[in-house]
């Protein structure tokens, strides 16, 4: 697969299909993230991947607490979508829309996507923004393969809203901040909540070319 058809290939899946993927191929994705740069060779991440018995633990007690109504408390902390800044705001307009109007999105948060592997990612207690900056990089290099690969992802704050859970479970230890969940699997492609395509602002909206 080229270049810009995994760009353009690669979307967020929010419902996945019970088929595993083989050991070899989550080694292999993660290999090729590990080519991710990073401050001074700094890689600060490490990676979990939770599947099988581990992640139905993770899955069953995100459902309870869910259904309690027990408030997420992510490591890298949250702020409610009319609190972003104006640009962002103007930005998430479409997504929401259609998150409201397509039924089982709430469900697919608390049940997290059905997914069969969620990959953790994490980074020191204490570390600089600019390692988040480069867990940012890796995640989305480790899609990248992930997609050439024939497989389907999605980022999202349900994976990581009780790390307590993945710390007790997982057993990641306390001094690694756990910044971002990534489900992966194969998507189920005749499910609502993978119909569409998330539009991308104009050129002129984002670029400003600087003689």
């Amino acid at each position: 697969m080229d270049f810009q058809e995994l760009i353009n290939n690669r979307k967020s899946t929010r419902y996945f299909s019970d088929q595993t993927i083989d050991k070899d191929v989550l080694e292999t994705i993660v290999e090729e993230a590990q080519r991710t740069p990073s401050w001074v060779n700094a890689q600060p991440w490490k990676v979990y991947i939770s599947s099988g018995d581990s992640l139905k633990t993770v899955k069953r007690i995100y459902l309870e607490n869910n259904m309690k109504g027990i408030k997420g408390s992510p490591d890298f902390k949250n702020i409610s979508r009319t609190e972003w800044p104006k640009f962002s705001r103007e930005n998430m307009v479409g997504a929401t829309e259609q998150f409201n109007n397509t039924p089982g999105f709430n469900e697919s948060q608390i049940t997290l996507f059905n997914a069969p592997h969620i990959v953790y990612l994490t980074i020191p207690v204490g570390s600089p923004d600019w390692s988040i900056h480069d867990l940012g990089m890796f995640s989305q290099t480790l899609m990248l393969s992930a997609q050439n690969q024939g497989l389907d992802s999605a980022i999202a704050y349900a994976l990581v809203k009780y790390p307590d859970v993945l710390h007790e479970n997982l057993n990641i230890p306390n001094d690694e901040l756990i910044g971002i969940g990534i489900a992966l699997g194969y998507g189920d492609d005749t499910h609502p909540l993978n119909q569409g395509v998330r539009e991308r602002n104009a050129l002129t909206r984002v670029l400003t070319m600087i003689d």
